[in-house]
């Protein structure tokens, strides 16, 4: 496995064992698994790019993977795909979970992102663009995503997983119940590659395509 999808398959663990989800008990039939990656498996696909490749390399690479490895480790058999979004990769996957729930294709989601791009082509790519942070004399201060003076972002790795249940599904096994997703929109800003567009109009409508003030999520060059 590459290591986005090993960061997948040990949250997703950690997650079920805080859910206190009886995998024995459970139709594993009507178990979804939806995560997130923006990129996918890009440490093998350049730890590899100048040697004989292995027979694994795609099965490593693909962003699917992380939702696919989760699916044969747990032997969990509900819906499975990967939503590949950018920035908004995890937001969509979390999302489309509760809409799967919704709509009754499942009782249980595990769902979340999950992203390992700290790579020479990663960094250097992100350079070349200006989008990290040049924050170099003061690294503790450097990520400041919503400062007036920030000048970029800190990349980073890991992963999150959330286990999703339906209502009725989490009451009749006595499960803790965290929190409720209300509703879920989206939207894009169909404006640039990297930037965002400046009035904040599409985020005002991914925020009208709901009520309850429970989830959005929106994506700038996708």
């Amino acid at each position: 496995m590459d290591l986005f999808a090993q960061f997948a398959v040990a949250s997703a663990r950690m997650a079920l064992d805080d859910a206190l989800l009886n995998l024995d008990r459970t139709d594993r039939d009507r178990v979804a698994v939806v995560m997130g990656s923006g990129i996918g498996g890009l440490t093998n696909l350049e730890q590899q790019k100048d040697t004989w490749s292995s027979p694994f390399l795609i099965p490593m690479v693909i962003p699917n993977m992380a939702a696919g490895q989760i699916a044969l480790t747990f032997g969990l058999r509900g819906p499975n795909y990967t939503t590949v979004s950018a920035c908004a990769s995890a937001n969509n996957a979390i999302g489309e979970s509760f809409k799967l729930l919704q709509r009754g294709q499942a009782d249980v989601a595990v769902t979340g992102g999950s992203e390992a791009p700290i790579t020479s082509y990663s960094i250097s790519g992100f350079g070349a663009m200006r989008a990290l942070s040049t924050r170099n004399h003061a690294p503790e201060r450097a990520s400041r995503p919503f400062d007036r003076e920030r000048d970029g972002f800190v990349i980073g790795e890991g992963a999150v997983v959330l286990v999703l249940e339906t209502l009725e599904h989490a009451r009749r096994r006595g499960a803790e119940i965290y929190a409720e997703i209300g509703d879920y929109g989206c939207t894009c800003d169909a404006y640039h590659v990297s930037a965002p567009e400046q009035t904040g109009i599409t985020a005002a409508l991914a925020m009208g395509k709901w009520r309850h003030g429970s989830m959005m999520t929106m994506c700038y060059g996708c």
